[in-house]
């Protein structure tokens, strides 16, 4: 069980939120206390269930310019989102929900747009990856491809070096072999 801090301080605040609802605290804000209090325990029953399963996702995020802009759309949605629940006034709360709809609905286009320009960008990542790889690892990962009786997956990494290879290279002929034996394997 891995608890870190996130969960103490969450467990802290539900108690003492807890505290605050039975005794009554705070009797102007009875509903608004209520809910606070809802949230904050399904945090920290979210953040205890997550210690105790082993398996967690991790988001890899890198910081770019595009990730940045998201972040702060999404963080003027909630302000506007939060401004409006706390206002009195019916005509501020419409325009505050209205400002907040403009950027969500802006939100959502960006996102799309960004979206499709990052997949361009991701398949010539893995491009630039697969040129990283080494024959002799291409090699490794096709033999154990073989021993996972993976014949695609190993097909494809001998197909790989033999992309890599000219043709009149000793090896092109090796490699054309292998794949060949590979392929009568399979079957």
């Amino acid at each position: 069980m891995d608890l870190n801090y996130f969960s103490y301080i969450t467990g802290l605040a539900s108690l003492l939120g807890f505290l605050a609802q039975i005794l009554g605290w705070f009797p102007n804000h009875k509903e608004m206390r209520r809910s606070v209090l809802l949230v904050i325990l399904g945090v920290f029953f979210g953040s205890l269930s997550s210690a105790f399963n082993a398996s967690s996702i991790e988001l890899n995020i890198s910081v770019s310019g595009f990730t940045l802009l998201l972040i702060a759309l999404g963080s003027v949605i909630i302000g506007f989102l939060v401004a409006a629940a706390f206002s009195s006034k019916s005509d501020k709360r419409d325009e505050f929900y209205g400002v907040a709809g403009v950027t969500g609905i802006a939100f959502m286009f960006i996102l799309l747009f960004g979206g499709l320009l990052n997949v361009e960008n991701s398949s010539t990542k893995i491009r630039d990856e697969k040129s990283r790889i080494s024959i002799s690892e291409f090699k490794l990962l096709s033999e154990d491809a073989l021993k996972r009786k993976d014949h695609e997956r190993a097909l494809m990494h001998l197909n790989s070096v033999k992309a890599r290879l000219n043709s009149r290279d000793s090896i092109y002929k090796k490699v054309e072999e292998r794949i060949e034996y590979i392929k009568l394997q399979q079957f």
